[in-house]
């Protein structure tokens, strides 16, 4: 009997209605029915009794966040605590990040519901992660992106708590490709690590997860490979400005510098070539030390490179 009312419950499918633009759902005078009500409320026309409450709790959610990261620069990045230019910098990343997640929350891939609720897995929450982790600290990144991983769960709809570990496990994967730089053409293969996490993610997921069909997790496992190429797009398009707006040298300046045909070491090269081979094995030399204790070696690589840069003058 129990399979029997199971399988019955499985047929029923959901109750559609469109509302077409121009269309009037109700007049004014009538009676409301419970109906109407749905649909007004379905077009954010209505809100719910709870609405305030709801509104409320969102309030103490986000103070509460608020307070936290507050805490952690305090604590452990007293630095960047007390300039209010990187704290602002941290403020525009997680906010950019939110407002494109959420407007990816309300687009429709799919006339059915359960598909359409798998967009929660389209946030980029990795590319807020490599910014912060690139302009200012890995570990700060980490911390974040567990922050930016929980407003996930309260931006989309469905099964909210998978959309959380997916783009917390995305965020910390894009940390990891982008802890230490060697070449430009990393930022671009960070997205095809994210996109593969993702994937494997969303799979794993999946199968602990109830009602599973292999159309929802072939649509998640889409998503979750777009959301890795999306993260990495955004990152490597906001980084420019970001750095120039707050004049943070950053990973990816210094490989630029680092490149010798940079104007100021091809002038080093034809106006003072001892100086220029002289500081190519200073940096060589410096580089492997900074390995060995665990310094940054492309920082140490680049200041070695311009140390002498004054005796093209004298």
């Amino acid at each position: 009997t129990d399979k029997a009312i199971k399988e019955a419950v499985e047929e029923v499918q959901p109750v559609k209605k469109t509302i077409k633009a121009g269309e009037i759902i109700v007049r004014e005078g009538d009676r409301v029915t419970a109906e109407q009500i749905s649909v007004l409320e379905q077009l954010g026309i209505q809100r719910t009794k709870s609405y305030p409450l709801t509104l409320f709790g969102t309030g103490i959610f986000v103070l509460l966040t608020f307070w936290l990261t507050l805490e952690f620069l305090r604590r452990y990045y007293k630095e960047i605590y007390a300039d209010d230019m990187l704290k602002l910098l941290i403020g525009l990343i997680v906010i950019i990040v939110l407002l494109i997640t959420r407007f990816l929350t309300i687009i429709n891939i799919s006339d059915q519901p359960e598909i359409n609720a798998l967009i929660g897995y389209l946030a980029p929450i990795g590319a807020g992660s490599m910014l912060i982790a690139i302009l200012l600290d890995s570990r700060l990144a980490y911390f974040l992106t567990m922050i930016m991983a929980l407003y996930v769960g309260l931006l989309t709809e469905g099964n909210q708590l998978f959309y959380v570990i997916t783009a917390f496990v995305g965020g910390t994967v894009g940390v990891f490709r982008v802890y230490k730089l060697s070449a430009t053409s990393d930022l671009a293969k960070s997205g095809l690590y994210i996109a593969i996490a993702n994937i494997i993610t969303i799979i794993t997921l999946s199968l602990i997860g109830e009602n599973l069909t292999w159309l929802m997790a072939l649509t998640g496992v889409l998503i979750g490979a777009i959301n890795g190429i999306l993260s990495a797009v955004l990152m490597i398009g906001v980084l420019p400005y970001l750095e120039t707006a707050f004049s943070i040298t950053s990973m990816i300046k210094l490989l630029e510098l680092s490149n010798p045909n940079h104007y100021l070491l091809r002038r080093l090269l034809l106006e003072a070539p001892g100086t220029y081979h002289h500081s190519l094995m200073v940096g060589n030399l410096a580089e492997a030390s900074a390995e060995s204790i665990g310094a940054n070696p492309l920082l140490v690589r680049v200041g070695a490179y311009y140390h002498d840069i004054g005796k093209i003058k004298r």
